[in-house]
């Protein structure tokens, strides 16, 4: 990717609160699951309508959405909209506000910040750079990206540290989906609140190594495209940690014919698995320049 100028960054809003790196801490405090992962996801809503999850990442240097590239392009690899809004929630679960950043999508594909694999369903845009003040961490947001919205308690992000390889991953393991399957329920029969994530629990349930993708035993939903799988692994002494191992990009269909029917209907049902991404074809996109 083309580098601008530092001064060229920098010059566009500072987030002048920290930003609170995910680490793998310890499930404490009787919730399963620790509060900063509960603000992990990020909804992704194109100036189109559609939505969308994602996750911020940072690897020290920059802070990157990661998200479906399906979700950002078609299949000509044309982008779907020229903008897009984020939206995600902070650590402190007492603090009721948001997150809201705006992507002029356009102008930063145009500056080559936005990347994605040309094999697997994945992309990356780059909306900052990370640096110091004092003992706080603030990043520069990029040309092309506006802060609308914040929180007293800051946006997290989960650090590249804090994840586990397609080898690292155990079969079994219990996992977490993170998103927004704004495709769920009717809309004349308001049950969910599409403005909050929702959390689903399963197992890795096997990897297809040909295609380097993980099997979840834990259905997604039109919406969930994007989002973080973590992983919950127990160590020693009763310690469990919590990793970013993927990114849901697809569920598994099940596919019948003329049950109930005539013999030519054909029924796709959603089985129940679901695809992700290995997080290291992620790392892959913030190592290339």
């Amino acid at each position: 990717m083309q580098r601008r100028s530092i001064a060229n960054r920098v010059a566009c809003l500072v987030i002048m609160t920290s930003l609170i790196s995910i680490c793998s801490l310890d499930a404490w405090g009787g919730r399963t699951v620790p509060d900063d992962y509960l603000a992990l996801p990020v909804l992704v809503e194109l100036d189109t309508k559609a939505t969308a999850t994602g996750f911020y990442l940072g690897d020290g240097k920059y802070i990157y959405l990661v998200t479906a590239k399906h979700v950002l392009f078609d299949t000509s690899k044309t982008l779907k909209s020229n903008g897009a809004t984020l939206t995600s929630y902070p650590g402190d679960p007492t603090d009721s506000g948001r997150n809201v950043l705006k992507i002029d999508l356009k102008a930063m594909n145009e500056a080559n910040d936005i990347r994605y694999d040309k094999t697997h369903d994945v992309a990356v845009i780059r909306i900052g750079q990370l640096s110091r003040k004092g003992k706080r961490k603030v990043v520069g947001l990029f040309d092309g990206v506006k802060l609308k919205e914040k929180t007293e308690s800051n946006f997290l992000y989960a650090d590249t540290v804090f994840t586990k390889k397609f080898y690292e991953v155990l079969i079994g393991n219990e996992i977490y989906i993170f998103g927004y399957p704004t495709s769920l329920g009717l809309k004349k029969i308001p049950q969910l609140d599409y403005n909050r994530p929702l959390l689903r629990r399963g197992i890795v349930a096997g990897k297809n190594r040909s295609l380097e993708t993980i099997i979840l035993d834990c259905p997604g939903y039109k919406g969930n495209s994007g989002g973080p799988v973590v992983e919950v692994e127990k160590v020693n002494l009763g310690k469990t940690v919590f990793n970013v191992i993927g990114v849901v990009v697809q569920f598994v269909p099940y596919v019948t014919h003329g049950y109930g029917y005539s013999d030519t209907t054909t029924i796709i049902l959603n089985s129940g698995y679901s695809v992700a991404i290995p997080i290291e074809i992620v790392l892959e996109l913030l190592r290339k320049e």
